[in-house]
């Protein structure tokens, strides 16, 4: 076990057994996946056209995003219930890992793909 994993929040909005390790790891998480969208949102804004700033790169974005919440969301059903039963759950974290390598997959592909037909090379 780590450091964290015996460190217990203070009485509060979470509740009065909730695992400090747990939330640190989720704000990181949520501030990684904001940080990435800033990234996109500001290079979009500079650079708009599509031979400067392919329009795919937006999509592999949005469907990961997408998985990520798939793959959260019946994790935070054992928290008060969000979603249907453990077969809807095993469902939704199953596409939202299919998704999400799938995603990997098309974001490697797209990468090389632009890097090998680089019309800027002397």
């Amino acid at each position: 076990m780590g450091a964290w994993s015996d460190i217990l929040a203070p009485d509060g909005l979470f509740g009065p057994d909730v695992n400090v390790r747990n939330l640190t790891i989720s704000y990181g998480c949520g501030c990684l996946v904001a940080i990435g969208w800033w990234f996109i949102f500001d290079v979009a804004a500079v650079y708009p056209g599509q031979d400067q700033f392919p329009h795919a790169y937006h999509t592999i974005g949005v469907f990961s995003t997408l998985a990520l919440l798939m793959i959260i969301a019946p994790q935070a059903r054992e928290n008060g219930g969000l979603l249907c039963s453990p077969y809807g759950s095993r469902f939704l974290i199953f596409t939202g890992f299919l998704i999400a390598f799938t995603c990997v997959i098309t974001a490697t592909w797209i990468m090389f793909q632009d890097y090998v037909t680089y019309k800027g090379r002397t």
